[in-house]
């Protein structure tokens, strides 16, 4: 009996997911957990992993082809069970394209770094012979002699500076949207963090290494989202979502691109145990190994620009979230004390984003108060 192998919700503001390409083919041997596409979310592309074992009957879906959550992308039969003939989707596809080949009148497939190189070079793709597997376009076909139309009138080998890559589109998509459909606030607060940086050092002497400040404010915000649960929601079509637990979604740079992955339950967890998971999340962005799970069911951001020498930024809501936090870099302010005494103290200021559709001023303010509050005098006991 075959078993249907279903596309999972990876995306958190589209069921939409593109299929990159398939590692596996009819006849495959596929275990349970073994990658069998790769796949683009509107978050990041990854690897999809077999939800059972078998082997493979037939992909339904091909490279290239955009799903919806809960459509089924391939079908996995027993180890006798042989690939047929392909389903009705596929079988569709093949019999709407044959006769487009034949006539002449479909345009070479290009990944799309090649269509928009090609665009920014003013080359008519559709007259690009692709020397790539299937006939797809490729950049050396871009960059043969004569041009495309084998009339000199192409340069050779134009610079792709200036290109984005897939996650920077992506998250273009993302901010474009926010700013131009949320109504952005934004409410700031100075926070002492001498008792942020005396808890940092009592953490540090029990663990060997250097522990990141952004687990003290994934903690914080963890902690507050279980006092406020209004502002632990997602925003969209004018319905506000209560969600059950927290996930803090933590702005990670690497190197022109941006992910978001996620701390789930951070308000019963340890600093130490945010700080490990925070370590373990960036070491897989850096390798491009992010997976759905990391990056999925986030209920507020945390963006940290704390390591470069800036007092204080507005961070965009990461839709369908309703807010972020932004923390600036900790250095030495003069602070007057009750009585006009004066003296030094660490300090940082921390913008809150609020969507001022779910969040009115005095929640938001409430909110954030809490915040200074859990890293001014709760941190003892984080």
């Amino acid at each position: 009996m075959a078993i249907e192998i279903k596309m999972p919700k990876l995306g958190q503001t589209t069921d939409d997911v593109r299929i990159v390409r398939w590692l596996i083919g009819p006849g495959d041997a596929v275990k349970k957990g073994d990658p069998i596409c790769e796949v683009e979310t509107d978050k990041t592309t990854m690897e999809l992993e077999s939800f059972a074992s078998g082997t493979v009957v037939s992909l339904i879906a091909g490279a290239g082809d955009t799903v919806l959550a809960g459509e089924v992308i391939a079908t996995l039969g027993g180890r006798d069970e042989k690939a047929g003939d392909p389903p009705a989707r596929a079988a569709e596809t093949l019999r709407r394209e044959e006769p487009e080949r034949a006539a002449g009148r479909s345009s070479p497939r290009a990944s799309p770094m090649v269509q928009r190189l090609a665009e920014k070079r003013g080359i008519d793709i559709a007259r690009v012979r692709g020397t790539g597997p299937g006939g797809i376009v490729t950049l050396k076909d871009l960059d043969a002699p004569g041009g495309p139309a084998g009339d000199g009138s192409y340069e050779d080998a134009a610079s792709e500076e200036g290109l984005l890559s897939e996650q920077q589109r992506r998250v273009a998509q993302i901010v474009t949207l926010s700013k131009s459909r949320v109504p952005h606030y934004y409410l700031h607060a100075t926070v002492y963090c001498e008792g942020l940086l005396r808890a940092r050092g009592e953490v540090e002497k029990r663990v060997p290494r250097a522990v990141s400040i952004d687990a003290f404010f994934v903690r914080a915000l963890g902690v507050a989202l279980t006092r406020h649960p209004r502002l632990n929601a997602s925003f969209s079509e004018s319905k506000l979502a209560i969600r059950r637990t927290v996930g803090i979604s933590v702005a990670v740079a690497v190197g022109e691109d941006l992910f978001t992955p996620v701390i789930q339950r951070p308000d019963v967890k340890s600093i130490v145990e945010i700080d490990g998971e925070l370590r373990a999340l960036v070491d897989r962005a850096k390798a491009h190994g992010l997976r759905g799970e990391d990056l999925a069911d986030g209920s507020f951001t945390l963006s940290n620009l704390g390591m470069f020498p800036i007092d204080s930024f507005e961070a965009i809501i990461n839709p369908p979230q309703i807010g972020t936090l932004a923390v600036g870099t900790v250095k030495n302010i003069v602070a007057v004390e009750d009585g006009a005494a004066i003296r030094v103290r660490p300090a940082c200021v921390v913008t809150a984003s609020y969507d001022h559709r779910a969040v009115n001023g005095a929640q938001g303010a409430a909110f954030l108060a809490e915040i200074k509050s859990i890293i001014e005098t709760e941190l003892g006991g984080l």
